[in-house]
């Protein structure tokens, strides 16, 4: 058996008793481009191509977390500068450029830990740990929850059904896959279902933000017995929201430190631009269960991006989402109604010159977890602009199309009215 989503062996359910892309050359602007077979790190591909990252100290380089307190997920992201631009030297800048890019990770990591607690810090992994108790938690995690109205945090509550999501998109085949998956298993549904009401209740699990950094997580004695009947441990997690939060945080330090000639991405969607660079990215799409470069979107200097969608990009992000044979897809995109994942479209691309990766992601969480995509709903985002793909040939947007440029493989783009 294959490991599990949170790296122990894979249990029994919790029921009761690439293809390599073309690509055009069209554009001499630096430019962040898929490949899947190379480095495919973000939900948009993000590489340069066109004009290929300058080795040595000078230049393009990529910049990287050298933590000695052990394991911080930087695994998960790639971070990107145009170093000694600013007219300091290479060395000096890059020295400067991974001690915060490390000091910072740590931080905001071990923040949104929902299992383990490091040097007695109250994350949230000491949260899950003390229900019914008013804690002062890190500021960063306490900043995270802020975010969230009382309806999303449904999402967090969602946590035990992440886990055991994580064993079905782990999966090495289809019969496997089957025996974790609520829509092949009546006892896993039976299962989400059940934890679905509890979340749904409004009573027995609720998380309260007081204040100061202080929360309470109130869980009923009925759902805490029926927790250790299953062997439950997180009541919350950020799971597929986790990085989004983690990217802005990284993206806000370097900013904020005067570090605006870069970006950083991550291998499930989420992208910052820091600014003073002007860069564009290709949009990927699958066709016939092909990827396809269908369009460019030319971003400003600054824009967060965020890349929802049913298939994976390649074989690093393959805990994200499992593909049976026949072409049906599970995602960890998982509704709190009951349980169950949910696309409601093939990719749905967001970006925003004002708007957070996690903001961004939190606001169409709704729309993109639902079982058909409500056009007119994206337009109701407030600062955001979409890009999105249900099949064929056809790419839509709510935003400005002087924005996206077609890449020539016969996709046509429109409007949405």
């Amino acid at each position: 058996m294959g490991r599990g989503f949170f790296g122990g062996e894979k249990r029994t359910p919790n029921v009761k008793p690439v293809e390599k892309i073309e690509l055009s050359e069209k554009n001499p602007t630096p430019r962040i481009i898929a490949i899947v077979a190379l480095i495919l790190i973000a939900a948009m591909a993000f590489a340069y191509g066109a004009n290929k990252l300058i080795s040595g100290e000078s230049g393009w380089r990529d910049v990287e977390v050298r933590s000695e307190k052990g394991y911080t997920c930087a695994d998960d992201f790639r971070f990107v500068y145009n170093i000694g631009v600013s007219g300091v030297s290479a060395n000096t800048e890059y020295k400067k450029l991974s001690s915060l890019y490390t000091s910072a990770m740590e931080e905001i990591y071990y923040a949104l830990d929902e299992k383990s607690v490091h040097d007695g810090a109250k994350n949230l992994a000491y949260v899950n740990q003390h229900p019914n108790e008013e804690t002062e938690i890190d500021p960063l995690l306490y900043k995270a929850l802020e975010s969230f109205s009382e309806d999303r945090k449904k999402l967090l509550y969602l946590a035990p059904i992440y886990y055991d999501y994580g064993d079905l998109l782990d999966s090495e085949s289809d019969e496997e896959a089957r025996e974790y998956d609520p829509y092949e298993n009546d006892s896993v549904k039976e299962y989400f279902a059940e934890v679905s009401a509890f979340i749904n209740s409004g009573t027995d699990i609720k998380l309260e933000l007081l204040g100061d950094n202080k929360v309470l997580l109130s869980v009923s004695d009925e759902y805490k017995a029926f927790a250790t009947e299953y062997g439950i441990k997180c009541y919350l997690d950020f799971y597929w929201l986790k990085n989004a939060v983690i990217i802005d945080h990284i993206a806000d330090e370097m900013i904020s430190a005067g570090f605006t000639r870069g970006y950083i991405t991550s291998y499930d969607g989420y992208t910052r631009f820091f600014g003073n660079e002007t860069l564009s990215a290709d949009i990927v799409v699958r066709e016939n269960s092909k990827l396809t470069v269908a369009a460019t979107l030319n971003t400003k200097s600054k824009m967060s991006v965020v890349y929802l969608r049913n298939y994976i990009m390649y074989e690093g992000e393959k805990y994200n989402c499992y593909t049976y044979e026949n072409g049906a897809s599970r995602t960890r995109y998982i509704s709190a109604a009951d349980g169950l994942c949910r696309c409601a479209a093939d990719m749905l691309v967001l970006y925003s010159e004002n708007n957070s990766c996690f903001d961004i992601a939190l606001s169409a969480s709704e729309i993109f977890i639902a079982d058909e995509l409500d056009e007119t709903s994206l337009k109701t985002l407030e600062n955001i602009n979409t890009i999105f793909h249900i099949g064929g040939k056809e790419l839509f947007t709510s935003g400005n199309t002087d924005d996206i440029s077609l890449a020539g493989n016969g996709f046509t783009l429109s409007k949405i009215k």
